[in-house]
């Protein structure tokens, strides 16, 4: 497989292990609440006004306890199958 492909399907991987960690993490977090533990990275909004067009610029990041073990799992797996 080319080198573009696999790093698509690695970050694709890692975009779907958070997701289903977070998913699942947010089922358990009442059992155990440590799964809800996170830290987010963003840069505030950054507004370009033309006089025609104004656009917003942001971004937030946000990983979770358990987003991060769906991601070790994920991958855990992947090397596995793959």
């Amino acid at each position: 497989m080319r080198k573009g492909k696999n790093f698509l399907m690695v970050f694709f991987l890692i975009v779907a292990g958070s997701i289903m960690g977070n998913i699942i993490g947010g089922f358990f977090s009442n059992v155990f609440p440590a799964l809800s533990i996170s830290e987010s990275i963003y840069f505030g909004p950054a507004v370009l006004d033309l006089n025609f067009l104004s656009i917003t610029f942001g971004f937030t990041f946000s990983l979770s306890l358990a987003g991060l073990l769906g991601i070790v799992v994920v991958l855990i797996v992947f090397k596995i199958f793959y």
